[in-house]
């Protein structure tokens, strides 16, 4: 009887490691694996804001309420209180990467433009004092002579002087582009592969329509932009 129970018990152990839960729990690290290290998806849907703040901050919430449920049926309907902590931590992979990977798959509903000019003006609405820079650009920028700046293509100009008071509190962007002509002033952000914006322009001035250039207006003459190239 002895010899029979010792033969049972390792297989009985065995068939838990290799249960379904294991299974799947391999699988959610290999995904964050290979979309973090292999094709860096993940990492761009950080630095790009893809997935919505509220949508990333309920993740651990709601993964913890999925890993207590699991564990309470585990402890209560399991007999044997073996490789808890194994157990615990499986389901913790499963609840908090597989919550993880629900988010991800819903912030992907919403086009990627739209959601990064959406994160990107709530950023501007916290940061930019808007009627402030547009007058600092009416007596700054706009003027018989204007500061120091450098030509780009078109009508284009880029500021080269000191970043102004009113623009101090904006983070990340590149440089400031204005026109005269057109009386409106750009702070640019991003790089080669697509970059985006906060154009201020005189009030009544709507925002540019156009197959790759995408808008979000902040207020009269202001919006925020993406463009790809």
């Amino acid at each position: 009887m002895t010899d029979i129970e010792t033969t049972i018990q390792p297989e009985a152990a065995a068939v838990h490691w290799h249960s379904r839960s294991t299974w799947v729990a391999l699988a959610i690290i290999l995904f964050y694996v290979v979309f973090t290290f292999v094709l860096p998806v993940i990492p761009l849907f950080i630095i790009f804001g893809t997935v919505a703040s509220p949508f990333a901050i309920s993740v651990a919430a709601v993964a913890g309420v999925i890993w207590l449920a699991a564990m309470a049926h585990h402890i209560f309907t399991r007999k044997s209180r073996k490789q808890l902590i194994w157990t615990a931590f499986r389901y913790g992979i499963i609840s908090l990467g597989g919550t993880g990977i629900i988010v991800m798959l819903l912030s992907l509903s919403t086009p990627w433009h739209v959601r990064q000019n959406e994160t990107f003006a709530r950023q501007m609405r916290r940061e930019a004092d808007i009627p402030a820079i547009r007058a600092w650009a009416e007596t700054t920028l706009f003027v018989p002579t204007p500061p120091p700046f450098t030509t780009g293509l078109g009508e284009t100009k880029f500021y080269e002087g000191e970043t102004p008071g009113c623009m101090k509190s904006i983070t990340g962007f590149n440089f400031i582009a204005f026109s005269s002509e057109d009386k409106t002033v750009e702070l640019v952000f991003g790089g080669g592969f697509g970059h985006w914006g906060l154009t201020i322009a005189p009030l009544g001035t709507k925002p540019p329509e156009g197959f790759g250039h995408y808008t979000l207006p902040l207020e009269d003459g202001a919006w925020v932009w993406q463009e790809m190239q």
